[in-house]
């Protein structure tokens, strides 16, 4: 199936382009992922956290995203905005975004999901590296980033239990010599990665509301496990929203692009400056979950090409070294977020947030990336099992 027919099935509201401007957009495309390589940050530097999405924003951090791909099928004619990240990689025109946004919903549907068989699990893994500052004392002030890592086992039946490790603070860097220098100054508490496992159904691995109890329910092995009856699963789940997505929740999203957007645009109402902005961080919210089947990420993804503001980054790179295609806006024109999908496979990758304005944190310059997450899923053969066992 040629490029052209898969925008048709997707319904795209474009003027079909003819063969030159088709392969020449073709070859720009193609042309941004391969060059910039000296602009690309090393991986030793990390980088820090999706500023908005981390602690300020989200309650619990549940990663894993899945869906997405490549290339360039639109407009008989592409602006390309006179813009360059700060590294010097062009950013692309909302066109070109809209033309790889519809590319990833033909590939998530072309690719669906891998069915579980009894005993299996969806193993999904996250690399996140954040951004933590001191606020006062002796460390006041201090600004460093930290990895944390991830990893849920989710089984076949929803109801059934599932179990998520998650290991706190394996890597600490600064930006800045004086802060590393001060933390020695200052005694900041040592390194020291912190593993906790949860237990639950449904992935329900916290009580409801903001307090946990003094003392969790653990079992023989130290994990925290919450035995809930079969009734509050069912009530719990019939609660999900875009930031913890149910089957019921998923279930009653529209498929039509256009309907989806109108409902994303009216559950974010009011809760960002930019309406704009909140409709994406929405979209990569339910993405991030791991668990969205393939019809409604063909869906989000069409959808999110019909936000006004979303540009294509020619390249980019995401925690682990993988180089992806990424989709970004900007934040007030302080910070941009970049959504990261493999054009090969069709997933998402990682999450990234890169500083727009010098000095929005101090001392750090523009073209930083603030914020990396990088995502995977498979299946495995148990709960507990990794893919690399």
């Amino acid at each position: 199936m040629d490029d052209i027919t898969l925008v048709r099935q997707l319904r795209a509201e474009v003027t079909e382009p003819d063969s030159a401007t088709l392969h020449r957009i073709r070859n720009n495309v193609v042309a941004g992922l391969r060059d910039g390589s000296s602009s690309r940050p090393a991986r030793a530097r990390l980088g820090v956290r999706l500023l908005a999405a981390f602690r300020h924003r989200r309650p619990a951090v549940r990663f894993g995203l899945v869906a997405a791909a490549v290339a360039a099928v639109v407009a008989s004619t592409i602006v390309v905005d006179a813009v360059t990240t700060p590294g010097g990689r062009p950013v692309v025109g909302h066109a070109a975004a809209a033309a790889e946004l519809r590319r990833a919903a033909a590939a998530a549907i072309r690719a669906s999901d891998q069915p579980l068989q009894p005993g299996q699990f969806y193993y999904l893994r996250t690399v996140a590296v954040a951004g933590n500052s001191i606020g006062g004392g002796p460390c006041g002030g201090l600004f460093y980033l930290r990895k944390d890592v991830y990893e849920t086992w989710v089984p076949k039946a929803w109801e059934e239990q599932w179990m998520q490790r998650r290991v706190d603070e394996t890597e600490r860097q600064f930006f800045r010599p004086s802060d590393e220098a001060r933390a020695n100054q200052c005694q900041l508490h040592p390194l020291s990665a912190s593993t906790e496992v949860r237990k639950a159904p449904a992935g329900l691995f916290y009580p409801e509301g903001l307090q946990r109890p003094a003392k969790e329910p653990q079992d023989g092995t130290g994990a925290v496990v919450y035995d809930l009856s079969p009734e509050e699963v069912t009530r719990r789940l019939a609660a999900g929203n875009w930031q913890s997505p149910t089957p019921q929740f998923m279930a009653g999203l529209p498929r039509d692009p256009k309907q989806l957007l109108e409902r994303i645009y009216r559950d974010s109402k009011g809760q960002w400056d930019s309406h704009d902005d909140e409709a994406f961080l929405f979209v990569r919210d339910v993405l991030r979950s791991g668990v969205v089947p393939a019809d409604l990420r063909a869906a989000l993804f069409s959808a999110a090409a019909l936000i006004p503001g979303v540009r294509l980054v020619s390249d980019s790179v995401n925690l682990e070294g993988r180089h992806g295609v990424a989709v970004a806006m900007s934040d007030e024109g302080k910070t941009r977020v970049e959504m990261i999908f493999d054009p090969e496979t069709g997933d998402v990758i990682g999450e990234r947030e890169v500083l727009l304005t010098p000095n929005y944190i101090e001392g750090v310059s523009a073209g930083t990336a603030v914020a990396y997450t990088a995502v995977s899923r498979q299946v495995v053969g148990a709960m507990g099992a990794t893919a690399k066992n």
